[in-house]
């Protein structure tokens, strides 16, 4: 499934959650189908919020699919790991984030399915994200499983990062 498909649908579950038992009072605090480079989103950072977040190759499906009980930012950071430079030793990078950076210690790579695409989009920091940020923190926990069975139903497989559902 692509990010924009994720993200309407993402939207679309807290409507149908709060049609069917409004006493949760689920709430959708924020949607970014695509922030952007992940490399990039030190500029614009995620909300310290509950949520579900996805991370994606450009024109290709959504690979990996998880949830932040806490703090979204805090939690795609213990995948990612620190970013570090992997350009040109001589360019004055300590500044900028971007071009040059990427996230050799992601967790996720050992032992998984991606594909070259999907490890060098990761291991150069050429990977976006998005993200549902939602009230209360459960909400992100269904958000989460719904989401991961829809890739399912949709694909025939989980995002290729996701060993598991929820």
């Amino acid at each position: 499934m692509q990010a924009s498909e994720i993200a309407a649908c993402a939207s679309a579950f807290l409507s149908g959650v709060n049609a069917l038992d409004p006493r949760l009072q689920a709430r959708l605090v924020e949607l970014r189908e695509d922030a952007g480079q992940f490399s990039e989103i030190f500029r614009d950072p995620v909300p310290p919020q509950s949520g579900v977040y996805w991370f994606f190759v450009p024109d290709g499906p959504v690979f990996y699919i998880g949830k932040a009980e806490g703090n979204i930012w805090k939690r795609i950071f213990q995948h990612t790991g620190t970013p570090s430079w992997h350009g040109d030793e001589a360019a004055d990078h300590r500044n900028t984030i971007g071009d040059g950076w990427g996230f050799p210690a992601f967790n996720k790579l050992a032992n998984s399915r991606a594909s070259e695409t999907t490890k060098s989009a990761i291991l150069n920091g050429g990977f976006h994200v998005g993200w549902a940020a939602t009230d209360p923190w459960q909400v992100a926990v269904l958000l989460e499983v719904y989401l991961q069975a829809l890739c399912i139903g949709v694909d025939r497989v989980l995002p290729e990062l996701c060993d598991k559902i929820g």
